[in-house]
């Protein structure tokens, strides 16, 4: 009767608790095929985003979602590591050349790697010719959603080791396929940035400070917003 009766207490501390069905897609296939699938997704969702530079600034993925472009980088960066670590685990012996150099590859990414492949470009170069500054109107919004921002470890985004040498070559610099402004002179040069972090999104701790006409508390922000944020909206022709 006892062992009943903790096993009855126990399903009912599991009520709260909802074991999800596999979806038609995970039932279906095989994993290596989602994997393609959504591989193929992210890719067209970086190709949307580049697309749109100028419309859809880092700031108003922020506010609205929660992430941005920035954060996609770091996304990536932990999968690296993730994938490191898998391959770190194995058995040494079982390991061949090309796995090591991968592991090396992996250990060696870091955040600014990362962004070349979500931006297509630089990351200082993107921000030179298509981050504008935002607006107190702006930076009020992005303060009230800070509840639903991406959170990242900044000591994960750290590259674990030296990058490997790349044969120049093979290689093509993803800033000489980069759209070149009209001057060569004016074309934007990528700023060293050992921060890791962006200068407006993406905050691994703190808060940003508001504008001195805009400064309010989080409470009066959060429950008594002044603004009327309005979403940019999306080139013609285009589906939402």
């Amino acid at each position: 009767a006892e062992n009943i009766m903790n096993e009855s207490s126990s399903q009912k501390g599991d009520t709260n608790t909802t074991t999800q069905a596999p979806s038609y897609i995970q039932e279906l296939l095989p994993p290596s095929i989602v994997t393609e699938l959504e591989s193929g997704a992210f890719q067209s969702l970086c190709t949307h985003l580049r697309d749109r530079s100028d419309e859809v600034q880092n700031m108003d993925l922020m506010t609205i979602s929660g992430f941005c472009r920035n954060c996609l980088a770091k996304w990536i960066v932990l999968e690296a590591r993730k994938l490191s670590t898998s391959l770190n685990d194995s058995d040494t012996d079982d390991r061949s050349k090309q796995q090591d150099q991968i592991m090396r590859v992996l250990d060696g990414l870091g955040y600014e790697e990362a962004a070349e492949l979500v931006y297509g470009e630089n990351v200082g170069a993107w921000k030179k010719r298509h981050q504008t500054k935002a607006s107190d109107v702006k930076m009020v919004a992005y303060k009230a959603s800070s509840g639903i921002h991406a959170e990242h470890d900044k000591n994960l985004l750290k590259p674990r080791g030296d990058k490997p040498k790349i044969d120049s070559k093979k290689a093509v610099s993803l800033q000489e396929n980069s759209i070149k402004t009209e001057n060569p002179s004016q074309q934007a040069q990528a700023p060293p940035d050992n921060s890791l972090m962006s200068n407006v999104c993406c905050q691994d701790s703190g808060v940003m400070e508001l504008p001195s006409s805009e400064q309010k508390s989080s409470s009066d922000v959060s429950s008594t917003p002044s603004y009327n944020y309005i979403p940019p909206t999306p080139p013609s022709g285009e589906g939402t």
